[in-house]
């Protein structure tokens, strides 16, 4: 039997970080981000000498000297993808802290991390404790943890409450990069909503006396659910307009109902025929031209027989 071939010893360093440019590529695919761009160029001959450059979502990022070109990319690349994941980690914190109207969708982003992560979905319990003004408090149970969110005039958002002390609970965690891709997901697709929503209300504002701009809202409550880019968006959306989630408040706020009345045709005048001009015979016409040819036959006639007689 032959000796083993000698196998080269792998370059050093390059085993741990050779998935950082694939990672990175991956992670601004799935964040919505432009891909990133690099530039590598070699600063020395002997010994041979690589800096790499990259572009990640406006932002450059340079790598150190390296042996080699691909060593130098993965660098690169392990900078910007610590610094991309903590910018989107930031943002989707902002994202749930800012405002008390988006808390309405942080009962969803939990749903849909759930399903994501292949867990059980949540559990929630909601008390109202005694006392003079309604208040309630929600309780969330998540992967054995439970969370428990601020007071709220409503079990709905003490529950929404709850689910948004979970996020942010889980926005610091290791897996806070997905929750965080979930909660940007969630706010363009609000943005979109908002936007379409704005540009049916300016449609309302041009509409026909005749049409009665509250029928709109109640027609939505009814439904339930609004097309959004061929997709649909559930009540979370709906009820984030008070006039979709309570038809008493399109009641009562007398919106003006103009009545819409049928112009009356008025009958059409019937079309009176023409006066019958009377036209003479044809026959009439003709008689002046038939004797005058008689007369003509007669001439040619007497003409003939008086050339006749002359040429005897």
């Amino acid at each position: 039997m032959g000796e083993p071939e000698n196998l080269k010893a792998p370059t050093p360093g390059i085993a741990e970080e050779v998935s950082y440019k694939n990672r990175l590529q991956q992670f601004t695919q799935r964040a919505s981000i432009p891909l990133p761009v690099y530039k590598t160029f070699c600063e020395a001959q002997h010994p041979p000498s690589f800096r790499s450059r990259v572009w990640v979502n406006g932002t450059c990022f340079t790598s150190n000297t390296c042996p080699c070109k691909k060593m130098a990319e993965q660098e690169v690349a392990k900078l910007a993808l610590a610094d991309v994941i903590r910018k989107v980690k930031d943002e989707g914190s902002s994202l749930i802290r800012e405002g008390t109207v988006t808390t309405v969708l942080c009962k969803s982003i939990m749903n849909e991390y759930a399903v994501k992560m292949n867990m059980e979905r949540p559990t929630y319990d909601t008390v109202q404790p005694k006392g003079l003004l309604p208040v309630f408090v929600s309780s969330l149970v998540f992967n054995g943890v439970t969370f428990t969110g601020d007071t709220a005039t409503n079990k709905k958002e003490a529950e929404n409450f709850a689910a948004r002390s979970a996020i942010l609970s889980i926005l610091g965690s290791e897996s806070g990069t997905t929750m965080s891709e979930i909660v940007r997901s969630k706010f363009r697709l609000f943005d979109e909503f908002k936007s379409r929503k704005d540009s049916s209300m300016v449609d309302d504002s041009c509409m026909p006396i005749g049409v009665n701009p509250g029928e709109k809202l109640v027609s939505l409550n009814k439904r339930k659910e609004v097309e959004v880019n061929g997709d649909t968006v559930n009540d979370t959306f709906a009820s984030l307009d008070p006039t979709l989630e309570n038809p008493s408040v399109v009641q009562g706020a007398h919106l003006p109902l103009h009545e819409f009345r049928k112009p009356r045709l008025e009958p059409l005048l019937e079309a009176t025929a023409p006066p019958i001009v009377f036209v003479p015979p044809a026959l009439e016409l003709s008689l002046p031209s038939s004797t005058s040819g008689k007369k003509k036959n007669r001439k040619k006639k007497k003409a003939k027989k008086k050339m006749l007689v002359d040429s005897q």
